[in-house]
């Protein structure tokens, strides 16, 4: 590991816990030492995102060390101005000793490491040839626009509306919290692979550790939320590898409902779960909505319970809504709302993102299936849904009174009509619903295990027992088919062919940010194998859109040259666009132009999906 990636991780948890601190500097945490660390580092991230949002807003560069500063802005006044004492109370968390509270910590800690670690070696494992590229297409436009948050320190979309540039069609109005986080990240950390690769499966480890206070809170007992924490770490339908904002919403879901469910101890939680709400809604354009669904039916629960409006439960919500606003309302002006799926996927029609599925479908769990969204969830989990339905249907007065087991029943039929949603009228995006539906159905899951659990108790049946043949169940049935998805190769995405990723794969050989052009093909192609393309610039947008190809290898050169490019790329996307034979023409005339040099094909045998020349 370089010594700028390392630096990078640290500034992570740094930026983080730091911003968690600030907004939770008027309240009183509660908990072990784990759980207050991990609560700040939560909010802060949403804090992070949030005020990426309110910064870009008002024109100050969205760089590094800005949020440096601003990050340890407290904490270091908090020391100066309190001295000693508070430097002890800032981490204070109580008279350590060994409890069941700091095995179940352990225990989830080990779960998160485990994903992070099985995640990570799958897609960055250097003998495994998949971890040498970006799997399937999405990770690559991210890319492309965390390079530009990078260099430019803005989120603002470059050129105006009519910008057709094809470094990444993430560019705003599509939600920004990925690029504003990866985007500061990558300054510290040099290459986007790396940056994207890493962190990605960082935050999915930060989930697991995320939903077990979330659940701890939720359903008020240790034994439940470890089990549903257990089931979700195993659950196939729960996030894979696959890198996308949808990793980060996930680990906020956790968190703003963590804050919602804290109000009870004090109103000002409103301020740190309204920041996180706001971050949920400009960092991914489908999770935004199905969350906004799970907090009305959170919200509409609570009014029925107490009899009475949360004033702020509602002020939290209202909180991240602003910060939505401030973000989306200029492009309400210019018509540019349709770009990137900012509110996407209802629809009457049959749609890319959903699918008819049958109850088998939902039940086992297949070693092969989907990548970004796994369909599933496993016979044991299914086994353990089915009871703990039957435990809410049996002792339905008790159960009614209770916030947690209404929500979550209520939230498992809006997230099963959603999955099933092409069967009805109107969907949204059904097959983007499985990762939610997956929250419910363990916590639904896990009530039946610990109570079917007590219940064989009864009957003599030890309770360990029990419990090893439930894990054992469940690592067979849902978490091995996750494994084999995970660590199976994926495919190569916007790569017209494996001949040509193989050619491309030639680029990894050049140093970091050596700036590239394709000449036909979309400028993420290399900007995804840590070289640039600076496709922003209106004269480079105009060039690849409109005259590259038709310019003389000289025009080529001067141009090129002059925004300090040193490769230019004619690829298999050439042949499909403009023909075999042109293809070859342009192939003669560059090659026989003694202000360019081929570098790949170097030797006889070498795929030759890709030819790369070299500006002398």
């Amino acid at each position: 590991m370089e010594f700028m990636n390392f630096v990078s991780i640290i500034l992570f948890f740094v930026y983080t816990w730091g911003f968690g601190s600030a907004a939770t500097a008027f309240l009183k945490l509660k908990g072990t030492v784990l759980e207050r660390f991990f609560t700040r580092v939560g909010i802060g991230f949403g804090v992070w995102i949030s005020l990426g949002i309110i910064l870009n807003a008002l024109n100050i560069p969205l760089h590094w060390l800005v949020f440096l500063v601003l990050s340890i802005a407290y904490p270091v006044y908090s020391l100066i101005r309190k001295g000693r004492a508070k430097r002890k109370s800032l981490m204070k968390g109580g008279k350590v000793t060994f409890s069941k509270d700091m095995l179940a910590e352990g225990i989830v800690l080990l779960l998160a490491l485990i994903i992070f670690a099985v995640y990570l070696h799958a897609s960055w494992d250097p003998g495994f040839m998949p971890s040498a590229y970006f799997a399937d297409s999405d990770p690559m436009p991210h890319a492309g626009n965390t390079v530009y948050v990078a260099m430019t320190h803005t989120i603002d979309r470059p050129v105006g509306p009519d910008y057709k540039g094809s470094i990444t069609n993430t560019f705003s109005p599509y939600p920004q919290g990925f690029g504003i986080v990866y985007g500061v990240l990558h300054q510290t950390s040099p290459s986007v692979f790396w940056t994207l690769k890493f962190f990605n499966m960082l935050i999915i480890g930060l989930t697991i550790v995320f939903f077990y206070y979330f659940a701890l809170r939720f359903v008020g007992s240790r034994g439940k939320a470890l089990l549903a924490t257990f089931l979700l770490w195993a659950i196939p339908s729960y996030l894979s590898r696959f890198i996308w904002p949808t990793a980060m919403n996930m680990a906020l879901f956790s968190v703003a409902f963590y804050c919602s469910i804290m109000l009870k101890d004090s109103k000002w939680w409103f301020v740190p779960g309204g920041l996180v709400v706001g971050a949920i809604m400009v960092t991914q354009g489908t999770t935004n909505v199905i969350f906004g669904m799970f907090f009305a039916l959170w919200w509409v629960v609570d009014l029925v319970q107490n009899r009475k409006f949360n004033l702020w439960l509602t002020a939290l919500a209202a909180l991240g809504i602003l910060i939505a606003v401030v973000f989306y309302l200029p492009y309400t002006f210019n018509g540019d709302m349709a770009v990137g799926g900012t509110f996407e996927g209802i629809s009457r029609s049959s749609g890319l993102y959903g699918g008819f599925y049958t109850v088998a479908d939902h039940i086992v769990a297949r070693t092969a299936g989907k990548i970004d969204n796994t369909e599933g969830w496993g016979v044991f989990i299914s086994l353990l849904l089915a009871t703990g339905l039957v435990f809410f249907f049996i002792r339905p007065k008790k159960n009614i009174k209770s916030l947690w087991v209404v929500t979550a029943f209520l939230w498992f039929v809006l997230s099963m009509l959603g999955t099933n949603s092409m069967r009805l009228p109107y969907h949204f995006y059904g097959h983007r619903f499985w990762v939610a539906l997956a929250i419910p159905v363990v916590l639904i899951a896990a009530e039946g295990g610990v109570e079917l659990t007590k219940l064989l108790k009864k009957l003599k049946v030890p309770a360990l027992l029990v419990m090893i043949i439930i894990v054992a169940g469940v690592m067979m049935t849902s978490a091995y088919p996750k494994y084999k998805v995970n660590t199976s190769p994926w495919p190569i995405g916007v790569y017209a062919n494996p001949t040509e990723l193989a050619s491309y794969l030639w680029l990894k050989n050049l140093p970091e940010n050596t700036m590239v052009m394709p000449l036909c093909s979309q400028e993420y192609k290399v900007i995804a194998l840590d070289k640039l393309s600076v496709g922003w610039l209106p004269e480079i947008v105009d060039y690849h859109e409109n005259w590259g190809w038709n310019a003389t290898p000289d025009e080529s050169y001067d141009f090129l040259k002059r925004f300090g490019y040193e490769y230019i790329i004619i690829d298999s996307q050439c042949a499909i666009d403009k023909g075999v034979n042109e293809t070859n023409e342009k192939i003669m005339a560059y090659g026989q132009n003694p202000r360019y040099r081929l570098v790949y094909p170097a030797k006889e045998g070498d795929p030759n999906g890709a030819l790369i020349f070299r500006l002398v």
